[in-house]
């Protein structure tokens, strides 16, 4: 293949017992997608995924380990409250200029917000499951976002959670994949927009009331 791998980098809010890491792991085996569609899907990929749990329970961090042993450098667990760890964690850096690729022209205005390089390409959240944790997990999933990244959102079957979910579709930050609550309780999207300037940010992630 010559060239050097595409690096797709995912992250996780909800660890738990680490089944949804595994299968995350598992879908790219030996540098080759079993599922993933991408315009590269001929090259090597490395999947990179970087996991958020609070790390109560006593079979998270040893189901952790056994995958790092499985999967050497490609799982990263960091334990604490989203709430907390999140907010002060820093975006991946770019590695392949193509995934973080910006689409805006020179002409751009620089007050509009653009997407930064690096990011994560996938983001799957399934943390705290009320309206203000879930709101606060997306919010910082989108902070982190890469150009073009998908989100999947466990339990939007949840009042709360799909509160969560609808704010961010107002505030049009995600594009949704299908209306509603997506298939077996998932809410699927892509980010449609680059993360705002911190004023708007707060104001869109700053619960207040639930949606109507």
């Amino acid at each position: 293949m010559g060239e050097d791998p595409v690096t797709f980098r995912s992250m996780e809010v909800g660890f738990n017992g680490g089944h949804s890491a595994a299968i995350t792991l598992s879908a790219i085996e030996a540098g080759r997608p079993s599922n993933y569609a991408h315009e590269r899907m001929e090259e090597e990929v490395v999947i990179h995924l970087t996991a958020f749990d609070i790390c109560d329970h006593s079979y998270t961090r040893p189901n952790a380990e056994m995958l790092m042993a499985k999967y050497p450098n490609r799982l990263a667990l960091i334990c604490g409250d989203s709430q907390q760890t999140l907010p002060t964690f820093r975006r991946p850096v770019a590695v392949d200029q193509d995934v973080a690729e910006l689409t805006r022209d020179s002409m751009t205005v620089p007050e509009v917000p653009k997407w930064a390089p690096g990011g994560f390409n996938f983001a799957f959240v399934d943390g705290l499951h009320t309206y203000q944790g879930a709101l606060s997990d997306l919010c910082q999933a989108w902070r982190l976002a890469a150009q073009g990244a998908t989100v999947v959102v466990d339990d939007c079957d949840q009042d709360a959670v799909a509160d969560a979910w609808v704010t961010m579709v107002n505030a049009g930050a995600v594009w949704m994949h299908r209306p509603g609550i997506g298939w077996r309780g998932l809410c699927v999207g892509r980010w449609s927009r680059p993360p705002p300037p911190p004023e708007e940010m707060a104001a869109i992630c700053t619960p207040r009331k639930k949606p109507s």
